[in-house]
Formats: C-alpha cells, sequence, structure tokens
C-alpha cells in the first residue's frame, strides 16, 4: 500500500520528464529551421524533415504557434502525467518556460513575449 502512490509519483515525473525533452528538442529543432530560412516554422512537415521522430506520423503531439513574421516560436506539449509543459523563444527576448494544469491561452501560445505564468529559469 505505500509503494503504490510512490510508484505512481515517480511514473508521473518520468511522463513530465519525457514532454520537457521533447520540447527542448523541438525547440532545437526550430532554431535549426532559423538558421537557414531566417523565421520560425509551424509547417510540421518542415520541421518532420529536421526531426522526423518529433514531428514525423504517430509522435506525440507539439503544438506549434508562430509570432507575427516568424520571429518568436511558442511549444506546447501535454505529458501523460496530465500537465502543459510550454516553451517560448523569439529573436527580442531569450527563452521562458511555463508549467500548467491548463493549456496556456487556451490551447495556443503567446505570439509576444509573455510574462505571467512564465520563468526564464526553466520548469
Amino acid at each position: 500500500a505505500i509503494a503504490i502512490p510512490t510508484f505512481l509519483g515517480q511514473r508521473k515525473n518520468a511522463q513530465d520528464s519525457a514532454s520537457k525533452s521533447n520540447l527542448r528538442n523541438a525547440l532545437a529543432t526550430e532554431k535549426a529551421y532559423f538558421s537557414v530560412n531566417q523565421e520560425f516554422s509551424a509547417t510540421v512537415a518542415d520541421l518532420a524533415l529536421i526531426e522526423p521522430n518529433l514531428f514525423g506520423t504517430g509522435s506525440d503531439p507539439v503544438t506549434v504557434t508562430i509570432g507575427t513574421g516568424g520571429v518568436s516560436v511558442c511549444l506546447v506539449q501535454q505529458s501523460d502525467g496530465g500537465d502543459y509543459f510550454a516553451v517560448w523563444d523569439g529573436t527580442t527576448a531569450g527563452t521562458v518556460y511555463s508549467q500548467s494544469a491548463t493549456d496556456p491561452a487556451l490551447g495556443t501560445c503567446p505570439t509576444a513575449p509573455p510574462t505571467t505564468g512564465w520563468s526564464a529559469g526553466g520548469w
């Protein structure tokens, strides 16, 4: 009886860590795309050419929102543990992170540097 809650807590931690890793890899993919095209992309086919394991068919969905002019990107993924993890990056501001029980901005990320509920220090 004591081991089950501990196991479930460790399981949620592992699921959350998997989402965080996916978002880090998705951000690296977006930055690679940006370095060639001078804009971020919301087109999954473009991103799948760089990272097929993350953006290919059958992968866990990472939601991509691009700011006006392609100069910022926001990536969101819900972990199997239930929380939403998000990362935002832009050409005029640094990277910021969010962890929430609800989807940021009802399924879309901010297209400008977010402030409330976001942290530059990581998740």
